[in-house]
């Protein structure tokens, strides 16, 4: 064996991969697997068959780069964290929320802040980077700028 990929993790399959074992090309396994394109029946099952049998799936991250969305939802908590953990509150929110989010592909990113300044900078530098499709706010008050902020922003929320 190379020394160099010695206790290395086997290589991640490849969409070439699934496309040589299918007998198809690269663009057959794409619309096969997202239901686009003009393939019939009898290919979508064969392309899908070699991808089962590779332990292949679409990666998220160029997924995430054609569609332009990350499936990624932000809850951004405003508490100390020895807080955090003594609140049943939030383990119920946070245990509902993944309920939701995971059988639809979402997931949930959770950040601890300290004031509202890191928060609305979290929120700035999260949606310019492009790492959240939106967003769960907590603890509403009268004079709230997070709506305002984040609307400003252009990231869907819900309260």
């Amino acid at each position: 064996m190379n020394k160099r990929l010695e206790g290395r993790a086997p290589a991640r399959p490849t969409i070439k991969a699934v496309a040589a074992a299918a007998g198809v090309s690269t663009a057959a396994v794409s619309q096969a697997v997202n239901g686009t394109g003009r393939i019939s029946e009898a290919t979508r099952r064969r392309v899908m068959d070699a991808a089962t049998e590779l332990g292949w799936s679409p990666s998220a991250s160029a997924t995430a780069l054609r569609r332009a969305r990350t499936r990624t939802i932000a809850l951004v908590v405003r508490r100390p964290t020895d807080v955090l953990g003594s609140d049943p509150h939030f383990s119920e929110l946070i245990t509902g929320l993944e309920g939701e989010l995971a059988p639809r592909g979402y997931g949930l990113l959770l950040h601890l802040v300290a004031d509202m300044a890191q928060e609305s900078a979290l929120y700035e530098r999260l949606v310019a980077e492009g790492r959240i499709d939106g967003a769960v706010l907590t603890d509403a008050r009268a004079d709230d700028p997070r709506p305002d902020l984040l609307r400003g922003l252009g990231l869907p929320a819900v309260l």
